[in-house]
């Protein structure tokens, strides 16, 4: 009988510790960097070959508790949205304040092992974090996490499997992938097609005097955005509560259907804006400024604004594919240091292409039957890549805790 003894992660590894941010103003800490700067963002659970940020001689200098970790490092995400998520260094790097960073002692145990360990203690760790704003854990919280291990023979061949078949499903993820990013730009194809072209092959074309569009049909207008539409912001409520005492609260949470996420209601709604299922809102803030969607009925909050349109010159549905169609181009149009922003002076001043009102219908209705047809797809292959990811960490959770020999 294998037995697995029971430690705590710092007792076996000879250094955990984390990093430091140097100031993110400050130009010369950054341009032009040579050394690889980690941040939580490039934990990918797996292998971490490149940092997306680079630091110079400068903030090395400027900052000397930024340390550089070996290859073979693990680090784990302490705070925020990507908390508990790991990666392990395949190069020399420092790190932020956001990252343990831990060194195993290879004579205790294969650092892959532990990497494996930490995804299958992942929930665990979710449970254990705390925090007001934002949940997180400390480097003292992470040290003392338990782990059990088996001999190093059992370990090895524990990594060696699990490579193995994560490596298969993950091939499958890919493959799915690219599928469904296939479909996803073919819908934006037919979405653009539809709305610079028409429905009519056959229809004379003349050029629009829009560089990024080039030639429509003849029988088309050209007017600008604001011409057409309206914008109005959404407010934040003073007080949001989970009783079902009003309307909902549209936070991005509820407008893309997550699982899990509790339903927040204003409890007073005197000034906010209510609106109505299907209305066109852009994201106003964040790091999804510029795109549109399709709204659920409920009060508007400050980071998002609707588009209020003339009936008698634009259809609301040829109008969201419109934009949609822009999208790419709208969140260029973002703007901000810190958090970008949609910049509605730019759009709304654009000059876009325009069929008459009846056209205007025929398309929309074109493009609800094509693009329902392709979204099912891609919901399809979604459930198909949700049930790979199940897989990959069942399989974990079954071999790492020698639930399943190997």
């Amino acid at each position: 009988m294998i037995v697995w003894k029971k430690y705590r992660l710092k007792d076996i590894c000879s250094y955990i510790g984390s990093g430091t941010t140097p100031k993110s103003s400050n130009s010369k800490y950054y341009d032009n960097g040579i050394y690889n700067w980690v941040n939580t963002g490039d934990l990918n659970n797996g292998i971490v070959s490149n940092s997306k940020q680079q630091i110079t001689d400068s903030a090395l200098k400027d900052f000397p508790t930024l340390k550089f970790y070996p290859k073979g490092t693990i680090i784990e995400a302490m705070y925020g949205a990507t908390i508990g998520k790991v990666g392990m260094l395949d190069m020399n790097a420092t790190v932020n304040q956001a990252c343990c960073a831990m060194i195993v002692d290879r004579n205790k145990a294969i650092p892959n092992f532990v990497l494996y360990y930490l995804l299958y203690y992942k929930p665990q760790l979710l449970k254990e974090s705390f925090g007001g704003t934002q949940p997180n854990v400390n480097q003292f919280k992470v040290s003392n996490i338990a782990i059990s291990i088996p001999s190093r023979e059992e370990q090895q061949r524990i990594v060696t499997y699990l490579d193995t078949k994560l490596s298969e499903i993950d091939h499958q993820v890919s493959l799915l992938t690219s599928k469904r990013d296939a479909y996803l730009r073919l819908k934006k194809s037919i979405i653009n097609h539809a709305v610079t072209r028409g429905l009519n092959p056959n229809v004379k074309m003349k050029d629009s005097g829009i560089e990024w569009i080039g030639e429509v049909p003849e029988h088309w207008e050209v007017k600008r955005m604001k011409d057409i539409v309206k914008l109005m912001k959404g407010r934040t409520p003073e007080d949001l509560t989970f009783e079902e005492i009003s309307y909902p609260y549209l936070t991005m949470d509820y407008l893309r259907n997550r699982s899990g996420k509790e339903i927040l209601y204003p409890q007073k709604t005197a000034g906010l804006l209510k609106i109505d299922v299907g209305e066109i809102i852009v994201l106003w803030d964040g790091a999804n400024a510029g795109e549109f969607i399709l709204s659920k009925e409920g009060y508007l909050g400050s980071t998002m604004a609707v588009f209020l349109c003339d009936c008698k010159i634009v259809d609301k549905n040829y109008l969201y594919y419109l934009l949609k169609s822009v999208e790419k181009h709208s969140k260029y149009f973002a703007n901000g240091t810190t958090i970008p922003h949609f910049d509605s002076l730019t759009i709304m001043n654009h000059q876009y292409a325009l069929p008459p009102l009846p056209e205007q219908r025929a398309i929309a209705t074109y493009l609800d039957d094509k693009c329902a047809k392709i979204d099912t797809i891609v919901s399809n292959l979604d459930k198909q890549i949700s049930r790979y990811g199940d897989l990959k960490r069942s399989l974990i959770d079954e071999v790492i805790t020698g639930k399943r020999a190997v």
